[in-house]
């Protein structure tokens, strides 16, 4: 087990994060999961029986991903690289909402979507540079563009490029800090419960494919396994070993602009 690489994966119940899990197991990784509640953990144990290490908890939590880190490095010696991909979407929340909606919205977004990368990387500092390992981020189209997201979200997203720039300057040599910036992708992603939509689902917006399609020149609404190819690149010590302070874009070309 110990020649095995170890993937530690935020966020991994659905979605993005759902289909890294598949995507780095098929690879051959050892992997671990933390996942939002019991049904996200019953749904990984019945689809990968007990290969993986899930930990169940809230991303926000700094315990929560040092008991991540733990389990993972309890279970299978070591860690080669963490995945950040934990996030939430504003639904198109406007400053011209009540300030006291925008201001807890704003908490929340910046939470999940920023300060909890900071958490779970510095969590799996000390694993990682042990084994000259890496981390991958999940950033978006709107780290670069408007259009895909409110104010909020767009900020949030901004702010993990400059986090994983930074990042990447300052643990250069021993680590490598890389982000995947994803287009249009149609996930059960869900919003802030600040403002009423944690138990919203973009995946359930009427019309949303059609809408993803006609903001990407490619006219390609994706799917979450059309998007996780760069991850695998980013986090292999073999390809990805001279790739650092970068980001790769899979969105279609809508950071180009409308077609």
């Amino acid at each position: 087990m110990s020649n095995q690489q170890v993937v530690s994966i935020t966020g991994a119940g659905s979605g993005i994060g759902l289909e890294l899990v598949r995507s780095f197991k098929s690879a051959g990784y050892c992997v671990s999961a933390l996942v939002q509640n019991e049904e996200q953990k019953a749904s990984l144990c019945n689809e990968f029986k007990d290969a993986l290490e899930i930990v169940v908890g809230d991303v926000r939590d700094h315990a929560t991903n040092e008991k991540l880190i733990k389990q993972t490095t309890d279970r299978f010696g070591h860690l080669d690289c963490f995945i950040a991909n934990a996030g939430i979407w504003d639904y198109m929340l406007g400053i011209e909402e009540p300030w006291e909606k925008i201001s807890s919205s704003f908490d929340e977004i910046f939470n999940i979507n920023v300060k909890s990368y900071f958490s779970g990387i510095r969590a799996a500092l000390q694993e990682l540079k042990k084994t000259s390992g890496s981390v991958v981020m999940t950033a978006s189209v709107s780290s670069h563009a408007v259009g895909a997201g409110g104010s909020c979200y767009i900020a949030s997203k901004h702010a993990v490029l400059g986090m994983m720039k930074a990042l990447a300057y300052e643990l250069a040599p021993h680590i490598r800090v890389n982000a995947v910036a994803p287009g249009g992708t149609v996930t059960p992603l869900s919003g802030p419960a600040s403002a009423g939509f944690d138990k919203t689902h973009m995946e359930n917006m009427p019309g949303i494919e059609d809408m993803i399609k006609g903001l990407t020149p490619l006219g390609i609404s994706a799917k979450a396994e059309d998007v996780v190819a760069p991850y695998l690149l980013l986090a292999s010590r073999d390809q990805g070993k001279f790739i650092t302070g970068t980001v790769i874009n899979i969105d279609g070309g809508m950071a180009l602009g409308r077609k």
